[in-house]
Order: structure tokens, then sequence, then C-alpha cells
């Protein structure tokens, strides 16, 4: 492949600062979660972290492949920017759904939320070998301008399936999950609109997919941006939440600890009174949680149980 073949066009170089600062904000406020999480770190935090990294992958290989010089890398790096995009799409997703059920209580929501992360497995496995499958068939994409694979209108149907299907659990489950759970106008309408920012996820992987077939420079650049996009919505419900609660003590609004509403059963676990929901705690003075969880039962790990707030009319001490 001739170098002039895979110089950038020349509006590339304000995409590469614009999708580089996406790249940043997104790292930026995964570290904020993290530090946010700090202590009390669960799977959920782990998913982002690894799909943290893939986006650094990503960010340099995004770098290397625009370096006008080095054609023989930009093979390699086009294998990374597939992997990376697979391990961001399926990490985030991962994670908002291990979120929902780290404040899950009841019984069938927990094992259908179980459920879904099974069938979120499969989707990714179903991807992940489908791209792989079409990559090594046909090769001649190795002698393109845009080194992308030359997708099949079947992996379009595949990826889209599976963009569709995962956002509408990602948000309808959090939705039934609330629905029977009495929170402030406000609080509700904040947490629901947190989860259906996973519609800003699908919407990425629709545009993306648009651009798979056939491959062109767009196709490389859509998929970056899901990327991007991912892992910020990804970390939405702990940061924004946490900031939440950070106004609403500003304000004045003062947060009950919950501890007058509690009792120990024999176990040792935390029992809920009629006005506790059981959702993550912050302690905005000494950042630490108080866990309450079934040593034997690894489920209900870094879980926590949640007071009522009575002075903002019932509305639950949420997720940081």
């Amino acid at each position: 492949m001739a170098d002039q073949d895979i110089k950038p066009s020349p509006t590339s170089n304000a995409y590469l600062g614009l999708q580089t600062g996406l790249y940043v904000l997104a790292l930026v406020w995964t570290g904020f979660r993290l530090w946010i999480r700090r202590g009390r770190h669960w799977w959920e935090d782990l998913f982002a972290l690894m799909a943290a990294f893939a986006c650094i992958v990503g960010l340099v290989s995004f770098w290397f492949i625009y370096w006008p010089n080095a054609p023989e890398f930009d093979y390699a790096f086009m294998w990374l920017d597939i992997m990376t995009n697979w391990v961001v799409v399926w990490s985030t997703r991962v994670s908002v759904l291990l979120s929902i059920l780290r404040v899950a209580t009841k019984p069938r929501m927990r094992i259908i939320i179980h459920a879904s992360l099974s069938l979120f497995a499969i989707f990714g496995a179903v991807s992940f070998a489908f791209k792989m499958w079409v990559c090594w068939d046909n090769p001649s994409w190795r002698e393109t301008a845009y080194l992308h694979c030359r997708n099949s209108h079947a992996y379009a149907f595949v990826q889209l399936s599976t963009d569709v299907v995962s956002a509408l659990i990602l948000v309808t489950l959090p939705i039934a999950m609330l629905w029977d759970i009495k929170l402030a106008r406000q609080t509700r309408i904040l947490v629901i609109s947190i989860f259906a920012m996973s519609v800003l996820s699908a919407v990425a992987s629709i545009v993306h997919v648009v651009f798979i077939v056939p491959a062109t420079s767009e196709t490389g650049i859509t998929m970056h941006i899901q990327n991007a996009i991912d892992l910020i919505v990804c970390n939405l419900l702990v940061t924004v939440t946490f900031i939440y609660r950070v106004l609403l003590r500003k304000n004045g609004a003062h947060i009950d600890d919950g501890t007058s509403h509690q009792g120990n059963d024999s176990n040792g676990d935390i029992e809920d009174s009629p006005e506790t929901v059981k959702f993550t705690t912050v302690n905005l003075d000494s950042h630490e949680s108080s866990y309450a969880f079934d040593s034997s039962d690894s489920s209900y790990q870094g879980r926590s149980n949640v007071a009522w707030d009575r002075g903002l009319g019932q509305s639950a001490r949420w997720l940081e």
C-alpha cells in the first residue's frame, strides 16, 4: 500500500484533536469514578477499569494509524482497534448491568439480571467470533485505503441486533426495579435519566453500524467515538449521583445515616426496616461506607443499606 493512500484528509487534524479530547474526558471521568469508589471497588469498577485501559490502547493505535509514514504498523494497530472496540463495548455494558445488580434487592430481579449477564456473554462471544471470521475470511481489505474489514451485511445485522437488545435491557431493567420503590420525584427522574443514557451508547453503536458496510474512513471515526461515549455513559451512575448528593449537602439537606432503623439478625446481616432500601451508601465526611452482606454469599458483597432521607420526602441515599 502506498503511503499516500493512508494519509489523513485535511480535516483529520481537527478530528484528531476532538477525538483525543473525547478520550481524555472519558478517562478522566473514569478516574473520578474510581476515586469516588476507593476502598469499595466491586466487579463493576473492575470492568470500567478494563474498558479504560482498552480506551488508552485504542487512543495510542488511533494516533499511530494516522501516522503518515508507517503503513506496515497500521495493519497491526487496526487489529488493536478491533480488539479494543470489542473490549470497551462489552466491558462497559457489563459494568452498567453490574451496577444495577448491586442495588437490586428482589430475588426475581437479581435472577433476571444474572440471566442478562449470561446473555451479554453470549452476545459478546458471537460478536467477537463473527468479526474475526469476517476479517480473516476476506484479507483483501488489507490493501484498501481505510484499513477496515470488508464487513458483510450479515455481520452488520448481528451487530445491530445485539446493540439494540443490550440497550433495551440496560434501560428497562432499572426502570422495572425502581417502579415500586418510593423515591422523591427529583431522585427518581435523576436515576432513571442516568440509566436512560444507555440509549446514547446504542445510538453511537447504530451510527457505527451504518458505516460498517462498506468500510470507509468514517468506519474508524465512529468506532472511536463509540468507545469514548460508552466509557462516559458507564461512569455516569456513580459520578452524577455522587455530585447530586454533594450538592444536596451544600444546600443544607439533612441525610440520615439510617442506623436507628436497622437491627442485626443472627447471621450478622443488617435487617431492613420498612423504610429502608438497599443501595450503596456514601458518607461524605469520612468517605466510608457501612457494608452489610453475608460473607457466605458473594453476590451481596459490596452492597450496603441505605436509609430514606426524611428531610427530602423519603428520597433515597443513592449510589456513589
